[in-house]
């Protein structure tokens, strides 16, 4: 398995046991230009289950956690269809690997996620959970709005990257007038990622 922007504390997160370690999970700081260059494919797509089954072969045999989504939109890659994330660790009846920092999904949500080395890195998105962001629909409107891995809106996308810490307090900020920040929609995030993408000389897919 390879390693891409992750490093780990402690190899005995390959070790299968009936209670497995822990180890701690530093991630490179992963910005909004980061994610740009370094995926593959981005999409946003709604997730339809998460299991849990064995992976690999020999003494990278070891259990997995596999997200199957629908695709619902796509930004880069021309993905369609449903397609499936593969994350290292998870839960089998008493069997569990896991590492600290691994990004988890549930049936329902909707997300846009930066991928790169799907089924062959520890973890399939850019940065971690950088590259995951959680689209939610506002109860007043209905816009689709877009909120951080940790809950903060998505204001601006240079607050991808930053310290939990700095993103809720910029989410809780307020403009000129003294209105609230509100979070990015879909359609404004989309646009900043065709507009990165372009900017890269990359083609981004048509809408």
């Amino acid at each position: 398995m390879r390693r891409s922007t992750v490093l780990f504390t402690a190899l005995a997160a390959a070790a299968l046991l009936r209670v497995a370690p822990m180890p701690a999970m530093t991630v490179e700081p992963t910005d909004f230009e980061r994610l740009l260059g370094q995926a593959q494919e981005i999409y946003k797509a709604q997730v339809i289950s998460v299991t849990c089954n064995w992976s690999g072969e020999g003494e990278n045999r070891h259990i997995a956690t596999f997200v199957r989504m629908r695709v619902l939109e796509s930004y880069r890659g021309a993905v369609k269809g449903e397609q499936t994330l593969e994350f290292f660790g998870g839960r089998m009846g008493e069997r569990a690997q896991r590492i600290v920092g691994m990004p988890e999904f549930q049936a329902g949500d909707v997300e846009i996620v930066f991928v790169r080395g799907n089924h062959t890195d520890l973890c399939p998105l850019v940065g971690i959970y950088a590259g995951r962001l959680r689209v939610v629909k506002n109860a007043a409107d209905g816009r689709e709005q877009i909120y951080l891995h940790g809950g903060a809106a998505l204001t601006d996308v240079s607050l991808i990257g930053k310290e939990p810490g700095a993103q809720a307090r910029a989410a809780a900020a307020v403009d000129a007038g003294g209105a609230p920040m509100r979070a990015l929609t879909v359609k404004e995030f989309a646009g900043k990622i065709q507009d990165g993408l372009k900017r890269r000389g990359i083609a981004p897919d048509e809408p």
